[in-house]
């Protein structure tokens, strides 16, 4: 990653208004995050909104950062990025997106009331994009999330009965999970 970012960041500079430099940009941002160098990822990840505002990828490039920020330790700071990502791109996926960084660093701050309140929100949306968006999410893992949260609120009722609501079987890994939590709950 470190001989990459001398290549993206001289193509940004010799190149300024070629198509190319826009994705190295991008990619010189997310290299600066693998070397820990994470206030140049975030600086970088700007530069592109300030000069690509309008650009396919531009909702990319927010949601990179609450991850840096996230990474760096910032949680708080990614957590109001998270909150004004959604008011920029609500009624499309990125406000999902958003909303679900904003959900897990509730969850790993064991914030319990605020991240059950992200995850009914988020369960109401129409588009969570999936496994296959970077960043997306499904019903039944934002099933999973709730569950586990009333979990830990000591909610055990509603727990059991919002694992118990969430398809088991072959290929249904968070039904998997749930029915370990379930058998943990049972032991304790």
């Amino acid at each position: 990653f470190s001989e990459a970012i001398k290549w993206y960041e001289r193509t940004v500079e010799q190149f300024p208004v070629h198509p190319v430099s826009k994705d190295a940009l991008l990619q010189a941002a997310s290299a600066y995050a693998r070397v820990g160098k994470f206030r140049e990822s975030i600086r970088r990840y700007n530069d592109y909104i300030d000069k690509y505002p309008t650009d396919e990828k531009v909702d990319r490039a927010y949601l990179n950062i609450i991850d840096v920020l996230r990474d760096e330790g910032s949680e708080i700071e990614a957590q109001k990025l998270a909150v004004k990502v959604q008011e920029k791109f609500r009624g499309k996926l990125p406000e999902a997106q958003a909303l679900f960084a904003e959900a897990r660093i509730l969850i790993a701050r064991n914030n319990w009331d605020e991240a059950l309140s992200a995850l009914d929100r988020l369960a109401a949306m129409p588009d969570l994009g999936g496994a296959a968006v970077p960043g997306g999410t499904s019903k039944t893992e934002i099933a999973f999330l709730r569950a586990f949260v009333l979990e830990q609120k000591r909610d055990f009722a509603a727990a059991v009965i919002a694992y118990l609501d969430i398809p088991d079987g072959r290929s249904e890994y968070y039904g998997s999970r749930a029915t370990e939590r379930l058998s943990k709950m049972a032991n304790d």
